[in-house]
């Protein structure tokens, strides 16, 4: 469908779960596992730094070599320790949530909190592992099923509501 085609109606959606810690690491983290080709690359680069250090005039930028591969290589698995850690300390992800989005805005309510904001509010839009999630810098993220947004046929509302509110990003495009 096309995004010009969607009108907005009024539209509410919720729905409660209880987002998992993989879910969870899966939707932020930034840094992607490594492919076969990158640990390729990697090696390479290892191995270049390896060779450099055998001169006295190239050790230092070997050493460099080596430490940035090793920084690379190692980044996935300190950014998901880092992730599952602020997981375990986030009260509002613990037990059921219920997430929702109207027209109006976006929220979450648990057994004891809640919160939300205007869409105006909205900093990033995400849709991962089958998750839409609705950042703000106002309240914490908001996670809602796309398969059933979908079902209720309001995931193309939600999505233009979404894109309508981001803030430019840099060079003129704008979060997905």
């Amino acid at each position: 469908m096309i995004e010009s085609d969607v009108r907005i109606t009024p539209l509410s959606f919720e729905h409660t779960c209880e987002i998992s810690e993989a879910d969870y690491v899966a939707l932020h983290q930034f840094v992607a596992r490594h492919s076969f080709r990158s640990v390729i690359r990697q090696a390479a680069v290892a191995i270049v730094g390896a060779l450099m250090l055998l001169s006295v005039y190239t050790a230092a930028v070997g050493v460099l070599l080596i430490l940035i591969t090793a920084f690379v290589w190692s980044a996935p698995f300190w950014m998901a320790r880092a992730l599952r850690t602020r997981f375990r300390e986030t009260a509002s992800l613990r037990g059921p949530v219920a997430y929702g989005v109207s027209h109006r805005g976006f929220w979450l309510q648990g057994d004891h909190f809640g919160a939300e904001a205007d869409w105006s509010t909205l900093r990033l839009q995400k849709e991962i592992g089958g998750w839409l999630m609705l950042s703000s810098a106002a309240i914490p993220p908001v996670y809602l099923p796309v398969a059933e947004l979908r079902e209720r046929e309001v995931y193309a509302q939600v999505v233009t509501l979404a894109r309508r509110h981001l803030p430019p990003a840099e060079g003129g495009a704008r979060g997905r």
